[in-house]
């Protein structure tokens, strides 16, 4: 007995599109009917077909039934506009059937339903106040956005618009400051829609003059359908077809009165009467995306200006505290820095050690060599006493013409002595050519020492003093050598 495989087909408790091979008459199961709520013999005359990435109407040797009889075992994923409502579909084909009957057979699977119809629903009050409650939501995220975290809500935003009013892609589009090209600097797009913002980059407005006429004079740009585009909007039309775009809702955005860019959103797979609430709420999101970008900005704008003025700061700072000619601590930084290690080491009881040093014999040097000469010797000697010093924590600061103080914190009297010991042997190393230091031949220093006593009397004048005092003995004593206000010691030469 002879299947009839027509019959077993419709009955199958799945959607099924079939015909026999070489013919051109299409049959659908009865649980096609019913999902797809279709009663007609001939229903699949009234399906529109969309490609789900693009939004593209597909007809003609496109259409999903025609390749699925060209390519077996074929998975498409579609979009299906019957009436008013678009479904979501994965057509998956096979051949089935006997030597006497052999059958083309393409299960349907759906994936997602939208009611075009439910739209209109959505003019409801419980709706507005679900948008409403969301918008609340999404206006409290921005006002509380980071500059990191910016990018990433309004996108989320496009996204919560574009999910609640089913539309396939939402967008937004800066300008550029002299209002002749955009980018696309946000983009949410649907399940299985193509994405454009990385290709919809510094586009010239003069592309679309019927668009960059509408969004400037009426901050509103909105098609209903593609298809109905004037004549002048050639251009226009070309590139929403293109994008696979059957309709267009786009809202202009200011900044500080100034126009920023536009937010949009398509409509891929079916036109669509844009209502008056779906503009005023795309408005909402475009001023809520604004007044962010408002704040955003003006933060980073302070941030950017709190980090200017403190390096500004530090410049100053280095102005007023750095010896312009040695680059080390001048006679200012000194004075404060000696006053707080003085009241430290006073408060907690601890040594503090002073040094003066003095370049031997400089006057002669510079007569000899000349001036220039005489600072770069200044420059290496300060540099070789600044190394020297570092690594015990201490402050080298040029204290006048020729001369150089040390501040050693919490050094002691011998630990000053061993300190300014190395003092004298880098200076030596430097081996600064002076022929009017008969004894060496070369530019050295004398250094003149002082450290603080328990004394009740004590105070930093007297220790500079005593410093000072230790100088002229080391001067006096033949120069080259380290001496305290209570001993002398010479340093080998």
């Amino acid at each position: 007995m002879t299947q009839d495989y027509a019959v077993i087909l419709k009955q199958l408790p799945v959607c099924l599109i079939f015909k026999p091979v070489n013919t051109d008459t299409y049959g659908v199961s009865d649980e096609f009917r019913r999902q797809f709520e279709v009663t007609s013999t001939d229903c699949l005359a009234h399906f529109l077909f969309f490609n789900a990435f693009t939004g593209a109407a597909i007809t003609g040797p496109d259409s999903p039934l025609v390749v699925a009889e060209q390519a077996q075992d074929l998975c498409q994923r579609v979009h299906i506009v019957v009436g008013t409502k678009r479904y979501t579909c994965i057509f998956r084909s096979s051949y089935a059937g006997d030597e006497q009957q052999h059958y083309l057979v393409i299960r349907v699977d759906i994936d997602d339903v939208q009611d075009m119809e439910a739209r209109t629903v959505n003019s409801s009050l419980a709706s507005h106040l679900s948008f409403s409650m969301l918008l609340s939501s999404i206006s409290t995220q921005l006002i509380n956005a980071t500059f990191d975290q910016t990018d990433a809500l309004i996108e989320q935003s496009l996204g919560s618009f574009g999910q609640f009013f089913n539309a396939d892609r939402c967008y937004l589009f800066r300008f550029s400051a002299d209002k002749r090209k955009m980018d696309n600097t946000h983009e949410w797009v649907a399940p299985g829609v193509v994405p454009y913002k990385d290709e919809l980059q510094q586009i010239p407005l003069e592309q679309l003059p019927y668009f960059e006429a509408a969004i400037k004079a009426d901050m509103v740009f909105k098609i209903d359908d593609v298809q109905t585009l004037p004549a002048e909007a050639s251009l226009e039309k070309a590139e929403f077809e293109r994008e696979g775009i059957r309709a267009v809702l786009c809202v202009a955005v200011y900044l500080n009165d100034d126009l920023f860019g536009f937010i949009g959103c398509d409509m891929l797979s079916n036109v669509h009467h844009w209502r008056h609430y779906e503009v005023r709420y795309l408005k909402l999101i475009g001023e809520m995306v604004s007044e962010t970008l408002i704040s955003v900005n003006n933060r980073r704008s302070l941030q950017l200006l709190q980090k200017e003025l403190l390096e500004a700061n530090k410049a100053l700072e280095k102005q007023v505290n750095i010896d312009g000619l040695t680059g080390i601590a001048n006679r200012r930084l000194f004075d404060m820095s000696l006053a707080r290690d003085w009241s430290n080491a006073q408060f907690n009881r601890l040594p503090l050690s002073l040094m003066i040093i003095d370049v031997d014999f400089f006057k002669r040097y510079n007569d000899t060599y000349g001036h220039v000469s005489g600072d770069e010797a200044l420059q290496k000697i300060a540099q070789a006493i600044n190394a020297t010093t570092r690594t015990q924590g201490g402050l080298t600061a040029r204290y006048g013409g020729e001369e150089f103080a040390v501040i050693l914190p919490s050094k002691t009297e011998q630990t000053c002595f061993v300190v300014a010991q190395h003092i004298l042997e880098a200076v030596r190393s430097l081996n600064i050519a002076f022929s009017g230091n008969e004894s060496l031949g070369v530019v050295t220093v004398s250094i003149g020492c002082a450290s603080t006593t328990q004394k009740a009397s004590e105070t930093i004048p007297k220790l500079i003093k005593r410093a000072d005092d230790a100088l002229y003995q080391a001067k006096s004593s033949g120069r080259n050598q380290v001496s305290f206000a209570t001993a002398k010691v010479r340093c080998p030469a």
